[in-house]
């Protein structure tokens, strides 16, 4: 473990990401004990809705219509967004590392802009966007897969921005950063902003990358979470098991992987 409480803040900064990029532990290690309750608090409930699948997500269907899409992250396909835009309803996407969508629709409204903390250069910031492309409204979807800048841009943005969305779905990137005790922190209020107004209503491990192991625990650096605005949640008991019958692996090359029950004994078996 690198021991770099004396070096300036700025080599600190350059080390943490770093370190926590190729899974070396840097300056303070997080307890497996305090890993294992982060991903506790993640494990779903019944969120008293069915569900169904979505492109490459498992989402609750049953839901108020929905109002507008925001997709920040634009992937090879559109099998996520298409679905809703043929439905009639308008669908924003935003990524400056690619030119458009995979495919071509009316309802896309593409600004090729990267998401994050603050509006500068090529990134925009989640509340600039959303409040210049949907003025009103509490009925969005926001589908977010922007490979790590999602801490930054869900923490940025303003709770009542947040709220607007009766859905999130989102894939968080890079857990490796909580074997440290400055990622352990970072992760831990990005997911105390989401679950502030939000039920985790499915998880789903990302298989692509190799579990970590730290302290005897076994978990994963990939996740995909649904989450529902808790006024539209009947927030029933906790799901009986992962991963569910509709959740297909990310890379077809590995099975998904087994979870222990609720995460009680463990995260990943």
């Amino acid at each position: 473990m690198l021991q770099v409480h004396r070096m300036s803040s700025v080599v600190r900064r350059t080390l943490f990401r770093l370190c926590t990029a190729i899974g070396v532990p840097y300056g303070r290690l997080t307890s497996a004990a305090d890993i294992h309750a982060f991903f506790r608090r993640l494990w779903p409930v019944d969120c008293g809705l069915p569900l169904e699948r979505c492109g490459e997500y498992v989402v609750p269907g049953g839901l108020p219509p929905f109002e507008v899409v925001f997709s920040p992250g634009v992937g090879p396909t559109s099998s996520f967004e298409l679905p809703f835009a043929e439905q009639g309803i308008p669908c924003h996407l935003a990524d400056a590392s690619v030119d458009g969508p995979a495919v071509d629709h009316p309802l896309f409204r593409f600004s090729k802009k990267f998401v994050g903390a603050r509006t500068e250069g090529d990134w925009i910031s989640l509340d600039d966007w959303v409040g210049a492309a949907w003025p009103s409204g509490d009925r969005g979807l926001l589908q977010m897969d922007i490979e790590g800048a999602e801490f930054e841009a869900i923490l940025a943005a303003d709770r009542a921005t947040l709220r607007r969305f009766a859905m999130i779905v989102i894939e968080v990137h890079k857990l490796n950063m909580l074997v440290s005790q400055e990622g352990f922190a970072l992760a831990s209020l990005f997911v105390d902003r989401l679950l502030a107004d939000f039920d985790v209503c499915h998880l789903h491990v990302n298989n692509y990358i190799r579990p970590l192991a730290h302290g005897g625990l076994s978990f994963p650096s990939d996740i995909e979470l649904t989450l529902v605005r808790k006024d539209l949640s009947r927030r029933g008991a906790p799901v009986a098991r992962l991963p569910h019958p509709l959740d297909q692996p990310a890379t077809r090359r590995k099975p998904d992987p087994d979870l222990h029950p609720r995460f009680e004994a463990g995260v990943l078996m």
